[in-house]
C-alpha cells in the first residue's frame, strides 16, 4: 500500500523521458538569434578614458576547462606605437576578470599578439616588437617578462604571428617575413606544448617551397585536424593589386602539399584577403573577403571535404557562397577592413566581422554576422555592440569563439576619436524545448 502513494510521482518523473523518446522530436537550434540574444557590452580597458592611451587588437581564446583569456595590445602614452602585450583572464565565463597585466614589457614597439590554451590550460603568446622580430612566451614566465625569441630577426618584416596547439599537445606556429628578395609565410613547431616552447623546429617557408621567386605571401592562418595535420591559409598576390587565398596541408609525415588557390573557384574577385580557417570533422573551411574596392567589400565561405590539396582547384572538391547580402565600406582614412572570423557553433559556422553601410568617410563600423544556418541570407547587427558605442565611436577588430557549442563570445575594439580599448560581449544561450508530434 504504501508503494502505490508514489506511483502518481514516478509518473511525474518517467513522463517527460517517455515523451521524448516516443513522441518527441527535440527542436535543434540551427542559427543564431543576433539581436536581443546578447548580454551588454563589458569595458574591459578604460579606466582613463580621457587619455589618449588606450588598448588595441584584442584576441580571444578558451581553454580546456572553459577559462578565458584576452590578449590586447595596451597603449602605454600618446604615442600609439608606445604598446606592450596585455592580458586578462576569467574562470566564470566572462563574468568577472583579472586586473590587466603585462605579458612583456620592453622600449620596443609591440605590434601583433596572438594567443592559444595548450591541452594542459596553460596560456602561450606570441608577438611582434619592432616590426622585425618574433617574441613567445608561455603564461608561467609572463609575470617575471622571461619571454624569448625563438628566431633570428628578420632583414624588414615580421606580421601576423598565428598559434595553434594540435591533439597530441604540439604548438603549431606561422607568420608573414619579409626581406629583401622574398615575401613568405614561415612555419615551425615545439613538440611539447609542456616545455615552454624550449624547442622549436627550424622554419619552413610553405608558401615558396621550391624556392622561385613568387608574389608577396602575407596574413596566414593555421589550424589542426584531429590527426594532427597542419592546414594554413594566406593571401597571395599573383599580379599588381590582385590576390587570391592558398592553401596548404601538412601531413603527419612532415610533408606539405604544393600549395594551391582555392579563392579561384570563385568567379570574378580580383583582391581576396584575409583568410581564415577552421576544421570541423573532415572539413575544411575558409572565409576571405573581397577587397576589390574600399567601398565594394564582401565575404566568401569556401568548405572542402576530400580533394582539397588537388591541382587544379575545382568547383566540386572547394564549394564556394557569398557570405554578405550586401558590399561594405571601411573608413577611408583609417581602414580596418572586414578580416571575417569563423566560430563553429551546434551545425552552424557563423562569421563575425566589422563594416560600414554607407559613406567611408563616416566612424560608423558595426560588428555584423553571417550565419551558414540561414543560408547567409542576412547580416543582422550585434545590438549589444551597437550599444555600447558613442555617437563618434567605431567597432572594428572583432575576434570570436564558441564555448560548449553554443555560447559566443566576442571581443572587439571601440576606436574613438581619442583612444581605443578593448570591449567583450557574450551571448545569451537560447533555452530549446521538445516539441511534442502526435503520431
Amino acid at each position: 500500500m504504501k508503494l502505490i502513494r508514489y506511483i502518481p510521482l514516478l509518473f511525474l518523473v518517467f513522463l517527460p523521458l517517455w515523451i521524448a523518446t516516443t513522441f518527441a522530436e527535440t527542436n535543434t537550434p540551427t542559427a543564431i538569434e543576433s539581436v536581443s540574444n546578447w548580454e551588454n557590452a563589458m569595458a574591459l580597458t578604460g579606466a582613463n578614458a580621457n587619455t589618449p592611451n588606450g588598448a588595441q587588437r584584442p584576441v580571444i581564446s578558451v581553454a580546456p576547462n572553459g577559462n578565458l583569456i584576452i590578449v590586447y595590445l595596451k597603449q602605454l602614452s600618446g604615442n600609439d606605437l608606445d604598446t606592450d602585450p596585455f592580458y586578462r583572464k576569467s574562470t566564470d565565463g566572462g563574468k568577472t576578470w583579472t586586473v590587466p597585466a603585462r605579458i612583456y614589457s620592453s622600449i620596443a614597439s609591440s605590434r601583433q599578439v596572438d594567443v592559444v590554451f595548450d591541452n594542459s590550460n596553460r596560456a602561450h603568446a606570441v608577438w611582434t616588437e619592432n616590426n622585425n622580430q618574433l617574441w613567445y612566451a608561455r603564461d608561467d614566465v609572463w609575470a617575471s617578462n622571461g619571454a624569448k625569441q625563438p628566431f633570428a630577426s628578420a632583414q624588414i618584416l615580421i606580421e601576423s604571428p598565428q598559434l595553434a596547439v594540435g591533439p597530441n599537445g604540439a604548438l603549431h606556429l606561422v607568420w608573414f617575413r619579409a626581406n629583401i628578395n622574398d615575401e613568405n609565410i614561415l612555419y615551425s613547431s615545439s613538440t611539447n606544448s609542456t616545455n615552454g616552447g624550449a624547442n622549436w623546429s627550424t622554419p619552413e617557408d610553405i608558401s615558396n617551397p621550391t624556392g622561385a621567386s613568387l608574389g608577396a605571401s602575407q596574413s596566414p592562418a593555421i589550424a589542426i585536424d584531429s590527426s594532427n595535420r597542419v592546414h594554413v591559409v594566406w593571401e597571395e598576390q599573383v599580379g599588381g593589386t590582385q590576390y587570391q587565398i592558398n592553401y596548404s596541408r601538412r601531413e603527419t609525415n612532415g610533408v606539405w602539399s604544393t600549395p594551391v588557390g582555392i579563392s579561384t573557384v570563385v568567379t570574378g574577385i580580383t583582391s581576396a584577403r584575409e583568410p581564415k580557417i577552421i576544421i570541423q570533422g573532415t572539413k575544411v573551411i575558409v572565409a576571405f573577403e573581397d577587397r576589390s574596392a574600399t567601398n565594394q567589400q564582401t565575404l566568401y565561405y569556401l568548405e572542402c571535404s576530400s580533394n582539397c590539396t588537388t591541382t587544379p582547384v575545382t568547383t566540386a572538391a572547394w564549394k564556394s557562397q557569398l557570405a554578405t547580402v550586401q558590399a561594405y565600406t571601411v573608413k577611408d582614412t583609417d581602414p580596418s577592413f572586414l578580416v571575417p572570423q569563423i566560430v563553429s557553433t551546434g551545425r552552424c559556422n557563423v562569421l563575425f566581422f566589422s563594416g560600414i553601410i554607407g559613406s567611408p568617410s563616416s566612424n560608423n563600423e558595426k560588428i555584423f554576422l553571417s550565419d551558414s544556418c540561414d543560408n547567409f541570407s542576412s547580416n543582422p547587427m550585434i545590438q549589444a555592440v551597437n550599444n555600447s558605442l558613442g555617437a563618434n565611436d567605431r567597432a572594428i577588430k572583432p575576434s570570436a569563439i564558441a564555448v560548449n557549442n553554443w555560447t559566443i563570445f566576442v571581443a572587439y575594439e571601440r576606436k574613438g576619436t581619442t583612444r581605443s580599448d578593448i570591449y567583450f560581449v557574450k551571448s545569451k544561450p537560447a533555452l530549446y524545448l521538445p516539441v511534442i508530434i502526435q503520431r
